[in-house]
């Protein structure tokens, strides 16, 4: 079902209302399931930017879109230097982002490289799945997040800036360290002290089927915090975790049963 365009301008500035030229605007997600028309019930999410539905914001900040769904839109606004926000109204503020920098050593300080890095918030619970960052160590145990959501991101005051930085990995296993951001703050010399973990493969089967379910979700948490990862064609998924309890959860595919 064809309907008319609708076209929208949105702003973007930075915390103290200055226009941000050269933000590259995009449409997140559309739908609203109080719509009266049935087509636009059906939420529609954009992980990725998608070229047709990105306008670049021009001298005064402004971002002209002409072809647009008649319904509910959310748009993403990203500008090198500052933390991405996210936003259904015709302004978007933007917070200078902060830099982390840190390795991942043994204790005799031997990097441990390929292993995953994650960062995520312990504020605001809708936002944890939106912020949930991960970064892979080089060949020097070496890790960075950049443009990271700070403290008062977007001029919000409930967001308290804090993470949860945890270590993935299939061999080793390290303490979850709790770290708070300021906008514009870098933090150069985190390390995450890593020693030898005990494996947990976990498998995702249909519980009608016994078949493996590939590409599910699968959290968990152990004594170095929370876990997360996507189970493989045979629907397995391993981490290395310290010795002691850990549970796991499945998330999805949605339409699965668990």
């Amino acid at each position: 079902m064809l309907t008319t365009p609708q076209a929208r301008v949105v702003t973007v500035t930075d915390l103290k209302g200055k226009p941000l030229p050269g933000a590259r605007v995009r449409v997140q997600s559309a739908g609203d399931a109080q719509a009266e028309n049935p087509s636009f019930r059906s939420y529609l999410h954009l992980p990725t930017e998608i070229d047709a539905l990105t306008v670049v914001t021009d001298a005064q900040g402004q971002a002209a879109f002409k072809n647009l769904p008649a319904t509910r839109c959310f748009f993403r606004a990203s500008l090198a230097g500052y933390a991405s926000n996210f936003y259904d109204q015709e302004e978007i503020r933007l917070s200078p982002g902060a830099y982390v920098l840190g390795r991942v050593l043994t204790a005799n300080n031997t990097p441990v490289a390929d292993a995953l890095v994650w960062l995520y918030p312990d504020f605001r619970y809708h936002m944890k799945n939106e912020f949930f960052l991960w970064a892979k160590t080089d060949a020097d145990g070496r890790f960075e997040f950049s443009d990271v959501p700070p403290k008062e991101w977007g001029g919000n005051k409930e967001i308290t800036g804090r993470y949860h930085v945890t270590l993935q990995s299939d061999r080793f296993a390290a303490p979850e360290q709790m770290i708070d951001l300021e906008a514009g703050e870098t933090i150069g010399n985190l390390t995450l002290k890593a020693v030898l973990g005990t494996k947990v493969r976990v498998q995702a089967l249909d519980p009608v089927t016994k078949q493996p379910i590939a590409g599910a979700r699968v959290s968990g948490h152990s004594a170095a915090g929370r876990l997360n990862g996507f189970t493989d064609g045979s629907g397995v998924v391993e981490w290395a975790v310290p010795a002691g309890e850990a549970d796991f959860s499945f998330h999805s595919p949605p339409t699965t049963r668990s």
